[in-house]
């Protein structure tokens, strides 16, 4: 974000300034500061379920995430995500990408791949997270692996031979 010619320093970024940007991308984002929701735009609160922004604001994110994974393990990794985070801000660099299950407010279950990145906040640093719906993409990944297990079964079972022939590489396998 630039400030133009505004004085002082990246930390001067508020979040009234972030969220003039973000309130109407059709990305679902969401702003932490002291690993709480600071911000969350309507796109994420579309995808996650609160109707209004006040149910989250101040709350983890953790709110969302696998009630199958256990408490600790989960408090553990965004532990781990603050200490990452603290290390490499200065190169403003990605700093998670990772695919996760999380739980919508209605109790459905989802797959989200998350991306978060530290950014300068006054008043202290903060972590822009991004999150993408997967869902459809795994389920596709599944049926396409299901597939393929039943193709290779019936071959094998059949005791046939196929030829297999790669596109990209040319190389054509017995």
């Amino acid at each position: 974000m630039s400030m133009g010619s505004q004085s002082g320093s990246a930390r001067d970024i508020t979040l009234e300034q972030i969220r003039a940007v973000l309130e109407f991308s059709p990305v679902p984002t969401s702003i932490l500061q002291w690993n709480k929701i600071a911000y969350i735009n309507p796109a994420a609160l579309a995808l996650l379920g609160p109707e209004e922004a006040e149910e989250v604001i101040y709350h983890s994110i953790l709110k969302w995430t696998d009630p199958e994974e256990p408490e600790e393990i989960r408090r553990e990794r965004m532990a781990s995500w603050v200490a990452q985070s603290e290390r490499i801000a200065v190169a403003r660099k990605n700093w998670v990408c990772r695919n996760r299950k999380w739980i919508r407010q209605d109790g459905s279950p989802l797959v989200v791949e998350v991306k978060a990145w530290a950014i300068p906040l006054f008043g202290g640093d903060g972590t822009q997270i991004t999150f993408t719906d997967i869902t459809a993409q795994n389920q596709t990944e599944q049926v396409r692996l299901k597939d393929e297990d039943w193709l290779r079964l019936a071959i094998e079972s059949g005791n046939v031979r196929t030829w297999d022939l790669n596109p990209a590489t040319g190389r054509v396998q017995w």
